[in-house]
């Protein structure tokens, strides 16, 4: 189901144009809560070139994370088990990092 969600027919989500497809309606929607989340955390970063990359970073890591460990054995609770302090620490890692950067460039 995931490449389905975010890899199948897929365009970038941060263009303004209607999608054709309903999954990348959702898709869109996934990726305003990135946006948002990310915005929430650094408010000091303005809705711009950098917030844009910041939340790419974030959205190909996570990607990553769960390509790399999506074993057809594994059902997804197990999954979930298993990738929650993953995505934790990446989220705080990522966080972390943008704000050290956001405050470099200042």
């Amino acid at each position: 189901m995931y490449p389905f969600i975010f890899t199948v027919k897929s365009s970038p989500v941060d263009e303004a144009t209607k999608p054709l497809l309903d999954i990348k309606h959702v898709r869109q929607e996934i990726f305003a809560k990135f946006k948002q989340a990310i915005q929430d955390s650094l408010p000091f970063i303005e809705n711009d070139e950098r917030l844009l990359t910041n939340v790419h970073i974030l959205f190909y890591t996570l990607h990553g994370i769960i390509v790399t460990h999506s074993l057809p054995d594994e059902s997804a609770l197990e999954r979930i088990d298993q990738l929650a302090p993953s995505f934790r620490e990446a989220c705080e890692v990522l966080i972390s990092g943008f704000r050290s950067r956001a405050i470099q460039t200042e």
